[in-house]
């Protein structure tokens, strides 16, 4: 799993419990410093939040959709997945504050 989370606090709650729940997390700041982490092998998940520094996580999706259409996205967020700004009917969202329960619950494959 990506993360991309700019509340350093924030960041590491979210990295232990996704190691906790046994997934092996790559961590990072902003949407930036995520792009070149985009093709590492074996990455499934993109977990980034939306209000990001310069690049929204919205478009940091975008770009990921397009390079990498294979990687799964959730978007971690602190306001209504309506404001959000992204525009895909099939997004995902995790609210926060989130429990573990819902972080886990977010990372479930979408029912086909």
């Amino acid at each position: 799993i990506l993360l991309v989370e700019d509340n350093a606090d924030a960041r590491a709650m979210t990295s232990e419990l996704l190691a906790m729940l046994g997934h092996t997390v790559q961590a990072v700041g902003t949407a930036e410093a995520a792009l070149p982490l985009l093709g590492t092998p074996g990455l499934e998940l993109l977990l980034t939040d939306i209000s990001l520094p310069q690049m929204s996580g919205a478009g940091l999706a975008e770009l990921a959709a397009r390079d990498h259409p294979q990687l799964e996205v959730v978007f971690s967020t602190g306001h209504a997945p309506a404001n959000s700004g992204v525009l895909d009917p099939a997004a995902r969202f995790l609210v926060k504050p989130f429990t573990v329960e819902q972080l886990q619950h977010a990372l479930l494959p979408p029912a086909q």
